[in-house]
């Protein structure tokens, strides 16, 4: 009868692995190190173990050889919420806000409902406490002293983990960059009126081209500098002015919204007409410039929306020895910003 009984246990606890091993593979783990590789993540978990400190945990993973690795360690607080949840980052007591399907989800397996499990990173400034992980509401992150007793699984990179570790420090590498050297070029065209004090000189419709291009010198702020050149729009002819400008840009939301304010120089060159004698006379003058002005990205294109059809309104006042001219624009642009 004993012999029987020890039978029919085993019997049942070999099915239940078995059947746990089937379950695992149908939601997409792979076995592999004799671990299961998540695959959405590629981290390869170990089995479980029973309760042990902190320290005993770690050096349990650090000693440990299976599948002919002998680089297990314990699971950081990133991979334990990973392993749960589709993101991370959520604070000590608080449940997954998204959590995974629990068809591809190893916890809930072999876990009991109250258990916890160690995670590698210990509590900044503090040497006596660590984290570890209670599964049965989403993966909830607790500290706790790492002389307590708790359950864990040891990790390592499966082939698939290692890809998308390179992924991400390529992104994060490709992120600092642009974080450090984020600029935009923008080509614009516009049309709006020419405004001046010159009785001799005819206020007219305004034809205008610019170049613009700024460069992130803090957070949302950018240097800008632009060079345009405008003219008569009705007969394509005088007043001509060319301007060279530079200032700051402060961005509201991010390669969307943005204003402006410039200061540069420039040069006026008018065709100043006398009514006693109907003629003409041609003047070229230096002017000092001044601009304000405001840029709203439309339409956004590309992998990472790094083009977009912008739109801008400005006005610029330039003052000569003897003479005060206004323009104020509407323009309609390209932008690469990266």
């Amino acid at each position: 009868m004993k012999f029987s009984l020890i039978f029919i246990f085993l019997t049942i606890s070999i099915g239940g692995v078995f059947a746990n091993d089937i379950y695992l593979q149908k939601a997409g783990w792979e076995k592999q190190n004799d671990g299961w590789m998540d695959p959405e993540t590629g981290i390869i978990w170990g089995p479980e173990t029973g309760k042990m400190s902190w320290g005993e945990a770690k050096s349990h993973c650090q000693s440990l050889k299976l599948g002919g690795k002998n680089n297990w360690r314990l699971p950081t607080v990133d991979e334990l919420q990973r392993s749960v949840c589709k993101v991370t980052g959520y604070m000590t007591r608080t449940a997954c806000p998204k959590p995974r399907d629990h068809q591809k989800d190893l916890w809930l397996l072999n876990s009991e409902k109250g258990n916890t499990y160690w995670a590698a990173d210990l509590i900044p400034g503090d040497p006596y406490n660590a984290y570890y992980f209670a599964f049965d509401v989403e993966g909830q992150q607790i500290i706790t002293s790492k002389g307590d007793k708790s359950k864990l699984r040891c990790v390592t990179l499966g082939t698939k983990a290692a890809m998308v570790q390179e992924k991400k420090v390529v992104a994060e590498e490709v992120a600092t960059t642009k974080a450090e050297h984020t600029f935009y070029i923008a080509p614009f065209i516009g049309v709006g009126a020419f405004f001046t004090n010159e009785l001799a000189v005819d206020n007219s419709v305004y034809f205008n081209g610019e170049i613009r291009a700024g460069y992130k010198v803090y957070d949302n702020l950018m240097l800008q500098a632009s060079a345009d050149t405008g003219l008569n729009a009705k007969e394509f002819s005088y007043p001509v002015i060319t301007t060279i400008a530079i200032g700051p840009e402060y961005f509201f939301i991010p390669e969307r919204l943005s204003a402006f304010v410039d200061l540069g120089l420039g040069l006026i060159t008018t065709n100043t007409n006398f009514y006693s004698s109907g003629t003409g006379v041609r003047q070229t003058s230096a002017a000092f410039a001044w601009r304000a002005g405001a840029t709203l990205a439309t339409i956004k294109w590309g992998e990472s929306g790094q083009y977009n059809m912008p739109i801008s309104a400005a006005y610029t006042g330039y003052k000569s020895r003897n003479m005060l001219c206004h323009t104020v624009l509407l323009s309609i642009g390209f932008m690469y910003f990266n």
